[in-house]
């Protein structure tokens, strides 16, 4: 007990009452004098003074000019500035639209972009971010692991959570944090802990299509509509994402100022991709011979590459940091995809830098190849755009890859954002999920459960 109450001080701090911190700094040798004033001269300048004072304890400033922190400290930083803009709004009343409403962001995800990851889910969490900036709301990071020796799982986001229960609107985490949560008489919300978190409040952060939350697909959150990409997959609660932060943060170039010869990007991360993928080896040098002196390929690949793959007709920049991939991603004219990774963000950072891209289409219904709904490809939830953005392609098919190629090149787009991944559509879900009477709805489930025996039961 005493150890885990060392590891979080600032948090059991926080938890103290404005009186009770006053009164106990006023104490300290080292603290300034405090004035506790008759309540018939408390004036709101002395209000404002104390508050500060106390929040210049709690939540003294750590970085300067003399400090260099590393990357991993930001989230520690924003936790500190949000609770000391939260207390002081509490408890003079003025506020920001939405900061009175807590959102608690128990998934590393959530921290990730502020540590430079870029893999899809640290892009689906600085999206949300960005969201929950633009509408006010004020968001502490409580990640299940933290890069630490030790993961906290759940506990964290239960420490904050018991601080302002009634505040918080949702909590969004990972879903095994979640189950855990769920079988843990500890944590859960019951009759026997009437402190737990309420089951309806969690959200489950997921990448991949199914539930993942055990009140069902209403709690699951998507980056993606993937009842979109086939109609038998239970539609969860659609979230999604933006790539508009990224793809912004280089200039669009004009395709008249484009490289010349043009540029090809073969999408790849890594080397094993090509050992079963969609297209055939000679797919590329056709494609070098065809438009010798005209188009220019390249991939940026690490790892080691199928003894057949023509080195010689594809330059390989190798692994490149996010910056270098979107100057490199701004000038191409072209990208095509091998076959992985799925529901890759870079396909829409394509798109919105006005690049088209190539999509495989990896298994379909050969006696109904038109059916898109039986399409299996490597971005699905792209197979429903055409050219001149999205070029579907057959695997194995070499006359429809060379079409692609040689129409793609022939008719270059401007930058194009589908209008549901615009911040201003993620905004908008958002807010309804925040907002959302979820009470209600878990009610509904409940009453249904209790009835049928279908699902584990909760208290409301």
């Amino acid at each position: 007990m005493f150890s885990a109450i060392v590891k979080r001080p600032a948090i059991w701090a926080l938890s103290t009452l404005v009186f009770a911190a006053l009164l106990l700094f006023s104490f300290h040798p080292n603290a300034p004098t405090v004035r506790f004033l008759p309540k018939a001269t408390w004036q709101k300048d002395d209000l404002q003074l104390g508050l500060s004072r106390l929040l210049q304890h709690l939540y003294p400033e750590r970085v300067s000019n003399s400090t260099t922190p590393a990357p991993w400290n930001k989230w520690v930083t924003h936790n500190q500035r949000s609770l000391s803009g939260l207390f002081a709004c509490l408890e003079t009343g003025v506020c920001g639209e939405n900061q009175t409403s807590v959102v608690l962001l128990g998934s590393a995800h959530f921290i990730g972009p502020l540590e430079g990851h870029v893999g899809g889910e640290d892009i689906w969490g600085l999206s949300t971010i960005e969201a929950l900036d633009a509408m006010g709301y004020t968001y502490i990071f409580s990640p299940h692991w933290d890069g630490t020796e030790h993961p906290a799982n759940v506990h964290v986001t239960m420490e904050f959570y018991h601080m302002f229960p009634d505040l918080v609107k949702i909590i969004i985490a990972e879903a095994e944090e979640i189950e855990l949560c769920w079988y843990d008489r500890r944590c859960i919300l019951s009759p026997e802990n009437p402190y737990g978190i309420p089951a309806w409040k969690m959200f489950s952060w997921g990448f991949w299509a199914g539930p993942a939350n055990p009140l069902g697909a209403k709690w699951s959150l998507n980056p993606e509509d993937f009842h979109r990409d086939h109609s038998w997959i239970p539609p969860n609660t659609y979230l999604g994402y933006s790539v508009e932060h990224g793809c912004k943060s280089v200039p669009y170039i004009p395709h008249a100022e484009r490289p010349n010869p043009s540029t090809i990007y073969i999408y790849a991360k890594w080397g094993s991709y090509f050992f079963n993928h969609p297209w055939g080896m000679d797919y590329y040098r056709s494609v070098a011979e065809e438009f010798d002196g005209r188009a220019h390929l390249l991939m940026g690949t690490h790892g080691e590459l199928p003894d057949d793959f023509p080195v010689d007709v594809v330059e390989n920049l190798g692994q490149m940091k996010q910056k270098q991939f979107y100057e490199m991603l701004s000038g191409a004219s072209l990208v095509i995809g091998v076959g992985a990774p799925t529901t890759s963000p870079s396909m829409y950072d394509a798109l919105c830098l006005g690049v088209p891209v190539i999509n495989p289409i990896l298994q379909w219904d050969e006696s109904d190849p038109t059916n898109r709904d039986l399409w299996y490809a490597q971005h699905g939830t792209l197979k429903d755009l055409d050219p001149p953005y999205v070029y579907n392609v057959f695997k194995g098919d070499k006359e429809g890859f060379m079409r692609a190629v040689k129409d793609a090149l022939a008719h270059p787009i401007e930058s194009y954002i589908l209008p549901h991944m615009t911040m201003g559509a993620v905004e908008g879900r958002l807010g309804k999920i925040i907002e959302g009477d979820w009470k209600a709805e878990a009610q509904k489930l409940l009453e249904e459960r209790q009835k049928t025996g279908d699902g584990p039961l909760f208290t409301v």
